[in-house]
């Protein structure tokens, strides 16, 4: 029982929960990757790859404006169409292999450098607090207030 501390005053630690495990963010990121594939990728890739297969080298330029399918909303009602909404899913189980696997990765590392860099930025502060003579505990817990820069932020994606 610290009777320096004001214990009235909520620190930023106090009012967050603890990080999750690595293991549940590598789960929700996995989720996410699936939802995502199946959502819009899958469907975006195979409007994305009709269009562009419509195009090659040996091509006459005057059948370049007698294209088939001309942006991603006109091709996908048009897949719909003529092949079923089936045929917007053709490949879904490999790109959800891909995007679940990649945003796993993703969550799990972000998540790891954001626990480090906080710790790495905690660290700095107390010794920081320690040879200023302030001891390891502040009058208001503002030694355990640690967060990340606007630029630290950004380079973790967040």
């Amino acid at each position: 029982n610290n009777s320096n501390n004001n214990n009235n005053v909520p620190t930023s630690s106090s009012l967050s929960p603890p990080p999750p495990p690595p293991a549940v963010t590598f789960f929700a990121g996995l989720l996410c990757g699936l939802t995502e594939a199946v959502a819009i990728v899958t469907p975006a890739e195979v409007c994305k790859i009709r269009m562009q297969s419509q195009y090659h080298s040996l091509m006459d330029p005057s059948r370049v404006n007698n294209v088939k399918y001309k942006n991603v909303v006109q091709t996908a009602m048009l897949v719909a169409k003529e092949e079923g909404v089936g045929a917007l899913y053709k490949g879904v189980v490999p790109t959800m292999l891909r995007q679940g696997c990649n945003q796993a990765v993703n969550f799990t590392a972000y998540n790891w450098s954001k626990r480090r860099l906080l710790a790495y930025k905690k660290k700095n502060r107390e010794e920081e607090m320690e040879r200023a003579g302030r001891g390891t505990a502040s009058s208001n817990g503002s030694k355990d207030d640690v967060t990340l820069d606007h630029w630290q932020s950004l380079m973790l994606g967040g």
